[in-house]
């Protein structure tokens, strides 16, 4: 039980936050049992039989102290929530693994059930379709006009490409031309030079 738990104890916690994790603690602090409604109590009057009882737990996990308030006194397990996640705490071995089997089972559960739920959307889909005619006709019409903005879309990306080329083709061409003419220029300048001779 939480209220038997003393300074060096393990104790265990299972997060499922993001899958399951699994720490094991070491007891650093435990406060004594007080009632979980402590104003419904007068602290001069003794506390009824069956009220519930909480204490609370400071528990060293590696260098980071995790602190378990409000845990049943009376509980070797509980769910809690700290620092915003989800977690179940024990100061058993054995109630960890019989978590640990539960936890598995159900994953495995849903997992074998994957298969079956896909075919239950599609026949699903189906039957929405079947008797919903006007449905079928707006989804292939909305299913052309996808096809056409991706067509289109492949074409500019290619009328693109083809500007690209041909800008490219003019340069290539003018640089050629202007080569040509600068050599003809030489050519007629030189041969007026010999004519003159």
């Amino acid at each position: 039980m939480f209220q038997q738990l003393r300074q060096g104890n393990p104790l265990f916690i299972i997060d499922r936050t993001d899958g399951v994790k699994v720490d094991m603690g070491i007891v650093a602090e435990v406060s004594g049992p007080t009632p979980k409604y402590p104003n419904n109590y007068s602290p001069y009057m003794p506390i009824p039989p069956g009220t519930e009882m909480v204490v609370g737990v400071k528990v060293k996990i590696g260098d980071r102290t995790l602190e378990l308030d409000k845990l049943p006194a009376g509980a070797t397990i509980a769910d809690f929530t700290a620092q915003g996640r989800p977690i179940i705490v024990t100061t058993s071995r054995e109630a960890v693994n019989e978590q640990l089997r539960a936890i598995r089972a159900e994953s495995q559960q849903i997992v074998e059930s994957v298969s079956y739920n896909e075919k239950v959307v599609r026949d699903c889909d189906a039957a929405y379709v079947l008797i919903n005619p006007e449905v079928a006709q707006r989804d292939e019409e909305h299913r052309r006009i996808e096809n056409l903005d991706k067509q289109v879309k492949v074409m500019s990306e290619r009328f693109g490409s083809m500007q690209s080329d041909v800008q490219e083709l003019k340069q290539m061409l003018a640089a050629a031309l202007g080569g040509a003419q600068a050599g003809n220029a030489g050519a007629g300048s030189s041969a007026k030079s010999q004519k003159n001779q």
